[in-house]
């Protein structure tokens, strides 16, 4: 039987070398794998804390719009109620003027019929001052209310705002999307934003006939000029067509379209170009005259 060999100091060595080596080899793996498994966390959290700052904001931009549209609305109801309260002191006081010469002389009441109609038709405080003028035999107060109430049709009668993202057809148009960074309530051009022809239609009503000014809310830091149509007629060629100094919400600026006489109940406002529009925010019409 051979007696074990054995080995010598080099040997011993090179052995334990590899030894070594093979050890470092294993630490090195699961080191490797650590730090994979680190930097994989690291960028998945960041991953995260980017999505929820990205929600957060426009969780918080969606919240401002609501807030916008809703002071929007309450301010047109609230012109629409004050337009409906000066109506009402209109009516009244050409009821109350238009009977004053009806009353004998020699009565010191007005008439009861009239006096019942005064209270239900008109605003308490106008059917007070009315009746006492009236039961004291003077006209100069009642002729003061009257007079007082020929007020201009344009701030007795509210405008009608038509927002721009509101169109019920259009082409190669779109609000906010790609742009959104000009508003987020504002139309303009669609992808891939060239010079593509751009078309709007909106459906309207107007309360009254008669005469209207019809302007618009836009911003272009180019001339970027638009034909306007109402119920197939063209108001004006080339609306639109000055800059306001740039594309954003700080650079939206009102323009008088055109003064146009319209009969009352629903319409077609129409806004189309040979190329892209500038960006619009809104219409107005508002009352100048009715008949």
């Amino acid at each position: 039987m051979n007696a074990p060999t054995e080995l010598t100091p080099l040997e011993i060595d090179r052995r334990r070398l590899a030894l070594e080596e093979r050890r470092y080899a294993r630490e090195s793996r699961f080191i490797n794998r650590y730090m994979r498994l680190i930097v994989a966390l690291i960028i998945g959290a960041s991953a995260i804390a980017v999505a929820g700052i990205w929600m957060l904001e426009n969780a918080r931009q969606r919240a401002a719009d609501v807030r916008s549209e809703e002071h929007r609305s309450s301010l047109a109801q609230s012109e629409i109620q004050h337009a409906n309260d000066r109506l009402l002191r209109i009516e009244c006081a050409k009821m109350i003027f238009g009977v004053k010469d009806t009353l004998n002389s020699a009565d010191t009441r007005p008439h009861t019929v009239f006096a019942e109609a005064l209270k239900a038709a008109c605003p308490p405080d106008l059917a007070d001052r009315a009746f006492r003028s009236l039961a004291a035999g003077t006209t100069k107060e009642v002729r003061t209310v009257y007079e007082n109430a020929q007020i201009s049709v344009g701030s007795l009668v509210a405008p009608v705002m038509v927002p721009a993202k509101s169109y019920a057809h259009g082409v190669n148009v779109e609000v906010g999307g790609g742009l959104a960074i000009y508003g987020h309530d504002v139309l303009h051009n669609a992808p891939p934003y060239n010079t593509q022809p751009n078309l709007a239609e909106y459906q309207i009503t107007l309360p009254w006939t008669g005469r209207y000014e019809l302007s618009v809310e836009y911003a272009s830091e180019e001339s970027r000029p638009a034909s306007v149509f109402l119920n197939g007629s063209r108001l004006v060629e080339k609306a639109m067509g000055a800059p306001t100094g740039g594309w954003g919400e700080d650079a939206q600026r009102w323009s008088v379209v055109a003064t146009v006489e319209a009969s009352s109940g629903p319409g077609t406002l129409l806004v189309k170009s040979s190329g892209p529009f500038p960006h619009i925010r809104r219409f107005l019409f508002r009352p100048i005259s009715t008949r």
